[in-house]
C-alpha cells in the first residue's frame, strides 16, 4: 500500500458520516419557484440544471478520481421529493448508536424553514400511499393471498407445484384518484402427469 492510498484509507475511516441539506435546498427552491408554471419534465430538468450549476464539487487531496455524493467525503444528500424527513427523523439519525449520521443545526434549520413546509403533502411517498387502499378495506381473493403461494404440502409432484406469475385483478373502491390495483400472484399451473412407464413398444404382429 502506497503512502497516498494509506492517507486516503485513514481519511475514509476517520471521517464521520453526516447529512447535508444542500441538495434538498436546491431542489426545493426550484420546485417552489416554478411549480405551476412548468410541466413536470421541465421541473425535473430545471432541478438537474440547478444541481449541476450550484452543487458543491469536492476535490480532495491525493484523489485521482474526484466527485462525491455530497459536498464532502461521507456527506450524504437527501431527496425530499421522494420522502421528506421530519425533524424527529433527523434527530434519530444523529442519536442512534449504529450507523449514526451527524446532523448539524443548520441542516435542521433548513428543513424546518424551507424543506418541510414545501414538501409536506407533495412527496412521492405520500402520493403513493394516498392511492393504496387501507388494509381490510378490499377483500383479497384466496388465489392472491401470499399465504397460498407456498401452501403446497411436502412431497407434491413437481408437475403440480410449478407455478407461473399471472395478473390477478381486484377492484378498489372507486373514490378520488383510485382505480384498479394490480396484484401479482403465483397461481399453480396444473399440467398432466407423465406416466412412469417403460419405453413404448409396438403391439405384436400376428
Amino acid at each position: 500500500m502506497t503512502e497516498r492510498i494509506a492517507r486516503l484509507r485513514r481519511r475514509s475511516l476517520e471521517t464521520e458520516p453526516s447529512v447535508s441539506a444542500e441538495r434538498a435546498l436546491l431542489v426545493t427552491r426550484v420546485y417552489r419557484d416554478e411549480h405551476g408554471k412548468q410541466p413536470t419534465p421541465v421541473l425535473r430538468a430545471l432541478a438537474l440544471q440547478a444541481l449541476c450549476e450550484h452543487q458543491t464539487l469536492h476535490l480532495g487531496d491525493d484523489e485521482l478520481i474526484v466527485g462525491q455524493r455530497g459536498p464532502g467525503p461521507k456527506v450524504v444528500p437527501t431527496y425530499p421529493e421522494l420522502t421528506c424527513h421530519s425533524l424527529d427523523d433527523l434527530r434519530l439519525l444523529a442519536s442512534r448508536q449504529k450507523t449514526r449520521y451527524r446532523v448539524d443545526p443548520e441542516v435542521l434549520h433548513a428543513y424546518r424553514d424551507e424543506v418541510i413546509p414545501y414538501w409536506s403533502g407533495r412527496t412521492m411517498r405520500e402520493r403513493i400511499f394516498a392511492l393504496v387502499p387501507r388494509p381490510g378495506s378490499v377483500p383479497t381473493p384466496p388465489a392472491c393471498s401470499p399465504s397460498s403461494w407456498s401452501s403446497a404440502p411436502q412431497g407434491t409432484p413437481p408437475s403440480t407445484t410449478r407455478s407461473t406469475e399471472r395478473a390477478c385483478w381486484r377492484s378498489a373502491p372507486r373514490s378520488r384518484q383510485r382505480g384498479r390495483l394490480l396484484v401479482v400472484a403465483r397461481i399453480p399451473k396444473h399440467r398432466p402427469r407423465r406416466h412412469n412407464s417403460t419405453r413404448w413398444t409396438s403391439p405384436a404382429r400376428p
